[in-house]
């Protein structure tokens, strides 16, 4: 649902991590930047393993990963349908 368990709040976990990435130097570095346009590389090589073990060979390079189903859906169409 989007939520944290309510165990995980009682710890100091959260409020430390969440000042980790917060800082300015933090911010800048993840938020203040586009990621990869197909999507995180490490992702994308760690994918392109799975089909190999089925003989489907598919480099990091042949890869997009998406933010969901409808992001997916719009590059196919904006990849297929013209103009």
């Amino acid at each position: 649902m989007g939520v944290f368990p309510p165990d995980w709040l009682e710890t100091t976990f959260i409020a430390a991590e969440v000042r980790r990435f917060t800082n300015a130097k933090a911010l800048y570095g993840y938020s203040s930047h586009y990621g990869e346009p197909a999507g995180d590389s490490n992702l994308r090589r760690a994918l392109s393993q799975n089909p190999a073990s089925i003989n489907v060979h598919a480099a990091p390079s042949q890869i997009i990963s998406t933010v969901g189903a409808t992001h997916a859906l719009d590059i196919v169409s904006r990849t297929l349908l013209p103009g």
